[in-house]
């Protein structure tokens, strides 16, 4: 079958040019912290028992070193690890009940945990949820698989159930590995839904009853090891709770190790996310306690924009503000998710229907995991922008690093946003034509008469880098024959063209120039290298 591709035009409005610098000769590196890479998020946890999954969870891991995977629903009645009591025959051969309550069973919890330590080399980020049906206060529901989300009626039945699963996973694991992972209380306990029975909530009980499941989960888990490290309150719309929670276990002698919360930046600020960190953070650091945040993405929105150039700006501005938050109080973040294998509210198998996931249900890249690899790639020290000559655009970010730098050659890489989220979703592009400097002093290794300059460039934007535009294109195939798929997949790579640039010496200093476009929620990747 021949495919005929016409993609999908957008207008182009090219802003007048300005010019950046990154000053490679009075500035000073800073170290390049990547806390994305400390986890990823999926659905929940009966989906990792998936093959395809499985699959696209290592596929992913060859992109983004992502240390951990953390899942709703571990304990979950599809994860079948509480069962009814042992039953005994009587005395007239009819069935009595023994005086266990409960059995537990772990075998699709070392199945799941088996593939990721030893398959996947990752640690699982253990949410300790939902809550068991034997053990529920009531019958409550919710989302497609089911939920439990009530109370336990005994507190100490799911203390019990604690204990066992976590003196299961130091026998099997081993305790210094064990002692390494993350055991967060719960989900999301302060998200009330106006209409509860038709919508449906993470947690039926009150903030009280939230602290006693916690308190009594941090008691068993440390009645196993004091190694164990255990962490809440889990909120939506980090700080939510985190001062009152906090307290409550400072007054009530409750260990906690790590403080979590969740935040999705819907609002059109664009430092949304990194102000909520910083807030987050200062309330951990206050109590002594580093600070978690184990779900976000680009928002909560549904028409847009997961699948497109938006979440690739998202990520490469927040990278940047990420910098500053000291690395002692921010021990992670998490995107949500990994991949479109996802069922909330169903398992939605259109190849592009905005997802969460960095790929999509047939394991194609989205360019937000194309932002994730350079961003994973890029140097282990930074150079921030240095002088910027139109204040109106501050929302433009951008970084240099350097990779190479020996008496022969020197070799940097820069990344580039102009992210813009009062603009997500719109058709109309505003480039800006940007010239971008870099200054370096006499010192450095470029001193010959003959200097070549050869500058190598990528787009992820809304024509390149951009699969969902592509398959959009050949008219939105659901499912795509294997041509499609293939056409569609091969939209998804970062493609590089040459582009001119110039060294210029004098006074000193010698100066690399460039000039390129800049999509507003894009990004623009420089590889630049200069040889004497």
């Amino acid at each position: 079958m021949r495919l005929l591709i016409a993609l999908l035009s957008s207008v182009s409005v090219v802003l007048a040019a300005r010019v950046i610098e990154f000053d490679f000769a009075s500035g000073k590196p800073a170290p390049f912290y990547k806390p994305w890479e400390a986890a990823v998020g999926s659905g929940h946890a009966k989906l990792a028992l998936r093959d395809d999954w499985q699959q696209a969870l290592l596929e992913v891991k060859k992109s983004v070193d992502f240390k951990r995977v953390r899942f709703h629903g571990l304990l979950d009645d599809d994860m079948g690890l509480v069962r009814s009591g042992t039953t005994a025959i009587g005395p007239e051969g009819h069935p009595i009940q023994t005086s266990t309550k409960y059995t537990l069973n772990f075998t699709k919890i070392q199945t799941v945990f088996d593939f990721l330590v030893y398959e996947a080399k990752m640690a699982p980020y253990i949410e300790l949820s939902f809550m068991p049906g034997l053990l529920a206060s009531g019958s409550t529901t919710y989302l497609h698989y089911k939920a439990r989300t009530d109370p336990p009626k005994n507190f100490s039945d799911w203390g019990n159930v604690i204990y066992r699963l976590a003196s299961f996973l130091v026998e099997r694991y081993g305790i210094d590995t064990v002692s390494t992972w993350y055991f967060e209380v719960w989900n999301e306990p302060n998200l009330k839904n106006p209409l509860p029975r038709i919508v449906g909530e993470f947690w039926t009980g009150t903030q009280l009853e939230y602290y006693e499941l916690f308190a009594t989960t941090s008691r068993a888990l440390k009645s196993v090891s004091e190694t164990l490290s255990v962490g809440g309150p889990v909120t939506s719309g980090t700080p939510a709770w985190i001062g009152d929670f906090l307290k409550y276990c400072r007054v009530h002698n409750v260990s906690v190790d790590f403080v979590s919360s969740h935040s999705y930046p819907s609002a059109s600020d664009v430092d949304f996310l990194v102000k909520s960190i910083n807030a987050s953070t200062e309330l951990a650091r206050a109590a002594g306690k580093p600070f978690f945040l184990s779900e976000f993405n680009s928002g909560l929105f549904f028409d847009c924009c997961h699948d497109r150039a938006y979440a690739a700006a998202f990520l490469v501005h927040t990278a940047l503000s990420l910098q500053f938050v000291p690395p002692s109080t921010l021990q992670g973040v998490s995107y949500w998710t990994f991949s479109d294998i996802f069922e909330e509210l169903y398992m939605d198998t259109v190849p592009f229907h905005n997802g969460y996931g960095l790929t999509t249900v047939d394991g194609i890249p989205k360019p937000a995991l194309r932002a994730f690899e350079l961003l994973g790639n890029f140097p282990g020290e930074f150079y921030g922008i240095a002088r910027a000559d139109n204040s109106s655009y501050g929302n433009l970010r951008g970084f240099s690093g350097i990779v190479t730098k020996n008496a022969s050659d020197l070799h940097f890489q820069t990344l580039l946003t102009q992210f813009m989220p009062s603009k997500k979703g719109e058709d109309i592009v505003q480039d800006v034509n940007v010239t971008v400097e870099y200054t370096l002093s006499r010192a450095d290794p470029i001193r010959k008469p003959q200097r070549t300059c050869v500058l190598n460039v990528g787009y992820i934007d809304q024509k390149r880098t951009n699969p969902f535009i592509v398959w959009k294109s050949l008219g939105s195939p659901n499912p795509m024959s294997e041509e499609e798929k293939r056409v569609v997949l091969n939209a998804s790579e970062l493609i590089t063209e040459s582009l001119p640039c110039q060294v210029i010496a004098g006074k000193g200093m010698v100066r690399i120039t460039t000039t390129l476009v800049l999509p507003v929620n894009g990004v623009v990747f420089a590889d630049v290298w200069v040889k004497a």
